[in-house]
């Protein structure tokens, strides 16, 4: 999982910033207890993101669904 992509699915709130529907973190640490640690394109960090996993999803995960919707 380290090295992927991950993008929200609903707008969040962190640390006085507002992460939009769509951003995109890309996975640089794991923990199997603590969640995902994630960092953007502009070096915003969220870590162990255990209790927010419900709002994002794997990118790979949605283009595996928009195929299976397009019949590919």
């Amino acid at each position: 999982m380290i090295g992927e992509t991950v993008v929200f699915i609903e707008d969040f709130q962190f640390n006085g910033k507002l992460y939009k529907k769509g951003h995109k973190f890309k996975i640089t640490g794991s923990d199997g207890m603590r969640g995902y640690d994630l960092e953007d394109v502009d070096g915003n960090r969220i870590f162990e993101t255990r209790f927010i996993s419900d709002k994002y999803v794997l990118l790979r995960d949605i283009r595996s669904d928009k195929l299976k919707e397009l019949g590919l």
